[in-house]
């Protein structure tokens, strides 16, 4: 779920997790309830970024956001319509973060150029890093700024 709140008492920090199980995991072993300044929403990403005030998430507030989603060994295609990445600009501030994080294997190469390609059409100033895996997987972070 990320860096604890505790260590940047002037941030907000909002978490959207989709699976009910983590979030009761990171209360149990991460004292997730006692960060005062964290807010976790339980729900779809997809649905909240497309719909923000249902949510009670306001447009134009974050000054980062981390996509980090997927199933098994595979990532969400969210590029296809341009509505996710448009979602993502109306809740990002002025020149706001955005930062994805993908698994990355040699088999997923084309996927992941494909997917910077795209991420280089709807933000700015967009750079890759690689982050090694303790295991036979990597990830790497796409980022840029709205």
């Amino acid at each position: 779920m990320g860096v604890p709140p505790k260590d940047f008492p002037n941030v907000k920090i909002t978490t959207i997790e989709i699976d009910k199980e983590m979030v009761d995991v990171a209360k149990r072993y991460f004292e997730l309830d006692k960060l005062s300044n964290h807010k976790v929403i339980v729900g779809d990403a997809l649905r909240i970024i497309a719909d923000p005030a249902k949510f009670d998430v306001e447009t134009k507030s974050f000054d980062l956001i981390i996509v980090d989603i997927y199933c098994g060994n595979k990532y969400p295609d969210l590029g296809n319509s341009g509505t996710f990445f448009a979602g993502v600009r109306n809740l990002l501030r002025g020149k706001g973060l955005i930062v994805f994080n993908r698994i990355y294997l040699k088999n997923h190469q084309n996927e992941v150029d494909i997917f910077c390609d795209l991420v280089s059409q709807q933000f700015k100033d967009v750079k890759t890093k690689t982050v090694a895996g303790r295991t036979n997987s990597d990830n790497i972070l796409i980022y840029g700024r709205s």
